[in-house]
């Protein structure tokens, strides 16, 4: 029974085949053969029972999941898409295009291991979602008192792709997430683990560029093979521009610094057509700062004093 089980898939798709070659058989053939069949009524058989293989595959599916209950969201040329297929697209580009983001240091013991269920991340990322509103989007003027994904995306912190994995952390059902066969489970845990864990560089490059905007800086992307494009920052009233690279550097002795250093320092010829460039790390990073450097190395707060950035989207907008 085992053995019958095991290769139950197999014989159902070789009784199909036989019942495809038969009906073909039976159906005949025009003479001569039509064009696709290259002239060979024996090709002109293969074809059609490969198609009708191939719509007796698609039909199983459909009827299989929506025995299951679960339902396609969309049925195209290509196949059928399922929500967690989506899901799985989404968490996958997140996290191929999300920043590193070293431990603060005052942050405590960090877990490094990957969560095994939809609540253990949401938890997670409800964590870290916490650190970004008490150390990151509070200003020194004011607190923040309210912070969620959508609010996070709407202010220009996270991308597209982050926003969506994030939010379908914070809804999605561990039994939705064990309805999928094991290796697609572990590759939407890994993704969206990975995006959770470094969110706070995401936010921390989107408040840096948000900030510039709010000063009525022009900010372009100076595309590089980065995960992220450096912003090209110009003051069109004075004319100064900069080479803006935000990352979420906190370690004394930080990796991430010391590749952005290297890199960096071999864009020489650029400091004409981008004027000088900056390094900006959060104001609680305990790395090696060098404001006289090339590249300078500054927290946030000395970049602002540097630039003259006197208006801050984290602070309440007063009303005229």
């Amino acid at each position: 029974m085992d053995w019958l089980t095991k290769h139950g898939y197999a014989f159902l798709l070789g009784l199909v085949v036989l019942i495809a070659t038969v009906v073909s058989v039976c159906g005949g053939s025009p003479k001569p053969p039509p064009d696709v069949a290259l002239g060979s009524e024996v090709l002109l058989h293969v074809e059609r029972v490969f198609a009708i293989l191939i719509a007796f595959l698609f039909t199983l599916v459909i009827v299989v999941r929506g025995w299951k209950g679960e339902l396609p969201n969309k049925i195209g040329k290509d196949g059928a898409e399922y929500p967690e297929e989506k899901a799985l697209e989404v968490a996958r580009e997140a996290s191929q295009g999300i920043l590193v983001a070293e431990g603060d240091p005052n942050e405590g013991p960090v877990d490094g291991s990957t969560p095994k269920s939809v609540l253990a991340l949401r938890l997670k990322l409800e964590a870290k979602l916490s650190y970004i509103a008490k150390y990151l989007l509070a200003d020194e003027d004011c607190c923040v008192t309210f912070l969620n994904i959508g609010s996070l995306h709407f202010d220009g912190y996270i991308t597209d792709p982050e926003a969506d994995t994030l939010g379908r952390v914070m809804t999605m059902r561990d039994a939705d997430l064990e309805a999928l066969p094991p290796v697609l489970k572990s590759d939407f845990l890994a993704n969206a683990d990975n995006v959770v864990k470094n969110i706070r560089a995401s936010v921390f490059y989107g408040l840096v560029r948000e900030i510039l905007k709010d000063n009525e800086w022009t900010v372009k992307a100076i595309p590089t093979k980065r995960k992220r494009a450096d912003l090209h920052a110009i003051d069109a009233g004075s004319g100064r521009q900069f080479r803006v690279v935000p990352r979420f550097a906190t370690s004394e002795d930080s990796p991430i610094l010391a590749r952005e250093l290297r890199r960096l320092g071999k864009l020489s010829g650029e400091r004409s057509r981008r004027g000088g460039v900056v390094i900006v790390v959060p104001d609680r990073s305990k790395s090696e700062l060098d404001p006289k450097g090339d590249p300078a190395v500054l927290k946030l707060t000395e970049f602002k004093d540097l630039l003259g950035l006197t208006s801050d989207p984290r602070s309440p907008k007063q009303q005229a």
